[in-house]
C-alpha cells in the first residue's frame, strides 16, 4: 500500500536519520493539506528518499510520530511483531513472576517503537491507552495482535484511552470499555504484596507500575521508622514501608476513593499474613500543604509522589513553583538524619530542572541535604536511546540535616 507522502524541508531530516521518532510541523515542506488526524503517511526527504512511515497528528507541534524507519506496511502483522518483541523484552526482565509479580508494562510508547501507545498487563488482562489519533484508529488491529501474542492466557482487553486525558479524538471510546472479553482477576502481586486494581475507574490504567523498583528500595529505609506517604493513591509505597518494618505509616491523599482502595489493599495483605497486623497505619484525606502546616511531629521518611504538575508547556512555570512548594514543606517535615523520597512525573520537567528546584527548596527550608541516590522509572518502562524524552519519571533520595 502506498501511503500519502509528506516531504521534509531541506536539511530537516537529520533527527529522523538519527532515529528520533518525532517530526515537528516546522520541519515539513509539504503533504499535510489533505491529511486526516491519525493517517498513516510515508515520510520523505527533500530529495524524495523514503525515510519511513508515521502517524500524522493534526493541530499539535509534533506533526508526525515515526512507526518505522523504512518503507513498511503497518497492519496487524506489524503490530503483532512489535508486541511480541515487547513481550520478549519483559520476559528477559523476569515478568511475569507467578505468585510474586504479575503486573507490568508491556508497551511504553516510543520505548517500544510504538509512539502513542501504552499497554499494561494485570494478570490475564491487558489495559490499553491510545495517546494519539493514529493509535485510536489502530485499536481493532491492536486487539487482534494482543490476542495473537498472548493466546488463550488473555481474558480481557480494556480501553482506558479517554481517562488518560490526552488526545481529543472522535475515535475515542468511553473510559473503561472492554475491547475484548470481560472481567478478569483484579488482585495482582508485586514483590509478594497484593493490590486490588480498578482498571475501569482507577487513575491511569489502575496502578503506578513505574514505581516498582522504588517501592522495593523504600523497604530498606523504613525499619522502625515513622513514615509519611503523601499523594499516596492506592498505597503502593505505604504497603512497601509496612513490609519493610516501618513502626508507623501515615497515608495522605485528597481522594477518599483512593484511600478506600488503600484500606482494602491493607486489609487484604494483613489477612494474607504478608503484613503485620501490629504495625500502625493511618489514612488521612487532606491537602498536603494544609496537613504540613498543622504538623506537630516530624517524620523519619517522607515520600512525595504527586501527579504531574506540568502537563503542557504553558503550565511549566506554575508546575515548577508547585514542586518547589511541596518539596520545601516536605524537607521541613523530615527529622535530622531522615530521608525524603521525591518524584516528578512531568515529562517537561528535566532531571536538571528537578534537581535545581530541590536545591532551591532545601535553601528555603534551611536544611543541609545529602543526595543519596537518583531514582528512575521501572525497566518495563524502557527509554529509547534516540528519544531521551521518554525518561519522564525523575526521583531523588535525599538525607536531611539541620544547618551546621
Amino acid at each position: 500500500m502506498n501511503y500519502p507522502a509528506v516531504v521534509l524541508k531541506k536539511g530537516r531530516d537529520y533527527s529522523v536519520r538519527r532515529f528520533h521518532p518525532w517530526i515537528f510541523s516546522g520541519a515539513i515542506h509539504k503533504g499535510l493539506d489533505t491529511l486526516t488526524d491519525g493517517d498513516l503517511v510515508q515520510v520523505q526527504s527533500d530529495s524524495r528518499e523514503v525515510l519511513g512511515v508515521a502517524h500524522f497528528a493534526a493541530g499539535g507541534s509534533i506533526a508526525l510520530k515515526m512507526l518505522a524507519f523504512s518503507s513498511t506496511y503497518v497492519d496487524e502483522a506489524f503490530f503483532s511483531q512489535r508486541l511480541l518483541s515487547a513481550k520478549k523484552y519483559r520476559e528477559s526482565l523476569g515478568f511475569p513472576r507467578p505468585g510474586v509479580t504479575t503486573a507490568y508494562r508491556l508497551v511504553h510508547g516510543e520505548g517500544d517503537l510504538l509512539p502513542g501507545l501504552i499497554v499494561d498487563v494485570y494478570n490475564d488482562v491487558c489495559v490499553l491507552q491510545a495517546h494519539s489519533a493514529g493509535m485510536h484508529r489502530a485499536k481493532p488491529q491492536l486487539v487482534e495482535a494482543l490476542k495473537k501474542v498472548f493466546g488463550k492466557s488473555l481474558t480481557a482487553i480494556v480501553d482506558k484511552s479517554t481517562s488518560s486525558g490526552q488526545e481529543k479524538s472522535a475515535e475515542k471510546a468511553d473510559a473503561g470499555s472492554y475491547l475484548f472479553g470481560e472481567g478478569g482477576d483484579s488482585l495482582v502481586c508485586e514483590d509478594g504484596l497484593q493490590y486490588h486494581i480498578d482498571w475501569i475507574h482507577g487513575q491511569k490504567t489502575g496502578f503506578f507500575l513505574d514505581q516498582r523498583e522504588n517501592r522495593f528500595l523504600l523497604r530498606d529505609l523504613c525499619r522502625g521508622k515513622r513514615v509519611l506517604n503523601a499523594f499516596c493513591y492506592s498505597g503502593g509505597f505505604s504497603l512497601a514501608a509496612l513490609q519493610g518494618g516501618a513502626s508507623s505509616v501515615v497515608s495522605l491523599d485528597s481522594s477518599e476513593k483512593a484511600l478506600e482502595i488503600l484500606e482494602k489493599n491493607l486489609q487484604t495483605n494483613r489477612d494474607a499474613g504478608t503484613l503485620s497486623k501490629e504495625a500502625e497505619h493511618q489514612s488521612v484525606c487532606d491537602d498536603f500543604l494544609r496537613y504540613m502546616q498543622n504538623l506537630t511531629e516530624d517524620f523519619d521518611v517522607l515520600l512525595l509522589d504527586p501527579p504531574a504538575f506540568a502537563k503542557h508547556r504553558k503550565a511549566l512555570e506554575s508546575g515548577l513553583r508547585g514542586y518547589r512548594s511541596i518539596n520545601t514543606a516536605g524537607l521541613r517535615g523530615v527529622r535530622p538524619g531522615g530521608f525524603l523520597l521525591t518524584f516528578s512525573c512531568s515529562q517537561l520537567v528535566s532531571r536538571n530542572d528537578f534537581r535545581d528546584l530541590l536545591l532551591d527548596s532545601a535553601a528555603k527550608a534551611n536544611k543541609q541535604v545529602r543526595v543519596v541516590r537518583e531514582l528512575h522509572q521501572a525497566p518495563c518502562h524502557p527509554v529509547n536511546m534516540f528519544h531521551p524524552e521518554g525518561e519522564y519519571l525523575k526521583g531523588f533520595v535525599l538525607q536531611v540535616q539541620n544547618p551546621s
